[in-house]
């Protein structure tokens, strides 16, 4: 009996034995289970380079679509709840990665949904670094590293907002520093404070490309027979040494990216010649008017004052030659010329003279009355900022006296034309000098017919002296009227034009 009851035990034992064998081989399934798991357990932590184990593992299905790993909060109240958080900051000189993820199309993607209404600023990605050591720190820093073929971006912003919209695709609070290109459509303001772009001047076409380079003038040059290499005007830097002097045609407009410096003389030729006779040696000319409203009567300042452009070739009006007979050289005093500067700075030390002729003076072996002297000319100046130690002078020519003692003298020329336009003109020193001519200084005529006008230009021509048939009475030569500077202050000056 006690035999066949251990004979039992035995074959009880066997038959579990054998039934756990075929639970085993009918569920493979358990045993690569449990090898993946040991496996994954093995896999480096950290991302790359690590040698730590993974707390949790979680992997999706090769099929299904469900999000293996979801962190969801719908808190109702005002407190920061944080759905997610990772943190990582080994305590020795190493790395530490809060947040490790990848992804074929967005490694990491942050947003705000439309349902969050509240009244505060709110960042779909925000970066913050409090990092005390002496390594650089970034907020955000984007990286592209491929071999592919295409558009890269390391980081694109764009922005898009209802009607009356501030918006920003990239918004800096500090410098930037960018050492590669830089592309754009437009650029607000003058962009003075961007550096290493074409021109030196950011977005500023006015002050050129600087690609005339940097010139330094010496000795006596003349550009309107000898005009910069391939008639180029637009330098980075332009310096006129002490004791130099550079003569440049009316309507000469120089630009300058960078530095425009003149320490020595800068001549404005004349713009219109004087009333000519018409067996002067250089043929007739008539009385003409400049930028002015007649040979004799200026514009008002607030007509001078969109003025900017060098398009004016001539500035200040002729003067007359008054009645001279059949004398060769009477001829009145040229209007003066026209000279515009933009640049980043301009710094004058010298002069810059666009001064009106004075009429000429009759021979004296002749009775002849006096001719007028022309308008002076136009100097305008545009730059974010001016310093200016020496002269700028748009002077009035003066008109000269008649050769006889009962002949008439010719009037003196307006004064002409300066305009400052820069963010700090209002307190730009110096002399700016807009002095009218003067009146021939000979007796005061008592017969004939008239001296010449004196031409215009910012200011009014002086009228020659002249035998006044309806009240019999002999009208004095006159003075011509001073002319005009303007300053004009903005925050950015090169996008100033008329």
């Amino acid at each position: 009996m006690k035999i066949m009851k251990n004979s039992l035990l035995i074959l009880i034992s066997l038959a579990f034995l054998f039934s756990s064998s075929a639970i085993l081989a009918q569920n493979p399934k358990d045993k690569k289970e449990e090898t993946r798991t040991e496996e994954t357990l093995q896999k480096a932590g950290g991302g790359s380079g690590g040698s730590g184990l993974y707390q949790m593992d979680v992997q999706g299905s090769n099929t299904a679509t469900d999000t293996p790993l979801n962190a969801e909060v719908n808190y109702i109240g005002n407190n920061n709840i944080i759905a997610v958080r990772g943190y990582s900051l080994p305590s020795a000189d190493v790395w530490g990665t809060g947040g490790y993820f990848t992804g074929g199309w967005f490694g990491v993607r942050g947003e705000v949904p439309s349902n969050s209404i509240g009244n505060f600023s709110s960042y779909a990605v925000y970066g913050q670094n409090n990092n005390t050591g002496t390594g650089a720190k970034y907020g955000i820093r984007g990286l592209v590293s491929t071999a592919a073929v295409g558009i890269h971006y390391g980081v694109y912003g764009s922005a898009t907002g209802g009607t009356g919209s501030t918006l920003w695709a990239g918004y800096f609070d500090g410098n930037v520093n960018v050492t590669a290109d830089v592309t754009a459509a437009n650029f607000i303001g003058d962009g003075s404070q961007l550096t290493n772009l074409p021109g030196g001047t950011g977005g500023c076409n006015e002050y050129g490309d600087g690609s005339a380079g940097d010139l330094t003038i010496s000795g006596t040059v003349d550009w309107s027979s000898t005009p910069p290499a391939n008639r180029n005007f637009m330098f980075r830097n332009l310096t006129i040494s002490n004791g130099a002097i550079l003569t440049v045609t009316s309507g000469t407009k120089i630009q300058v990216s960078q530095a425009f410096d003149n320490q020595g003389t800068i001549v404005v030729k004349r713009g219109i010649p004087g009333e000519r006779n018409f067996n002067n040696p250089n043929g007739n000319f008539p009385i003409s008017k400049g930028s002015t409203v007649t040979p004799l009567n200026a514009y008002d300042i607030e007509q001078l004052r969109f003025i900017s452009t060098s398009s004016l070739l001539v500035g200040g009006s002729n003067g007359g030659m008054g009645s001279v007979g059949g004398d060769p050289n009477a001829e009145g005093g040229a209007g003066g010329g026209v000279l515009i500067v933009r640049a980043s700075t301009i710094t004058n030390s010298g002069t810059i003279e666009a001064n009106g002729g004075d009429g000429a003076t009759p021979q004296a072996a002749t009775d002849l009355n006096g001719a007028g002297g022309g308008g002076g000319g136009f100097v305008i100046l545009i730059a974010n900022t001016i310093t200016n130690n020496g002269t700028i002078a748009a002077l009035g020519g003066n008109g000269s006296s008649a050769s006889g003692s009962t002949d008439y003298n010719g009037g003196g020329g307006g004064g002409g034309f300066i305009h400052l336009i820069s963010s700090n003109a209002t307190s730009v020193g110096g002399t700016l000098s807009v002095t009218a001519g003067t009146k021939g200084t000979g007796p005061t005529g008592t017969s004939g017919t008239t001296g010449g006008n004196g031409g215009a230009s910012a200011g009014d021509g002086g009228l020659g002296g002249y035998d006044d048939f309806l009240s019999s009475q002999f009208i004095p030569a006159m003075n011509g009227n001073d002319g005009i500077v303007i300053t004009t202050e903005v925050p950015t000056p090169c996008n100033f034009s008329n």
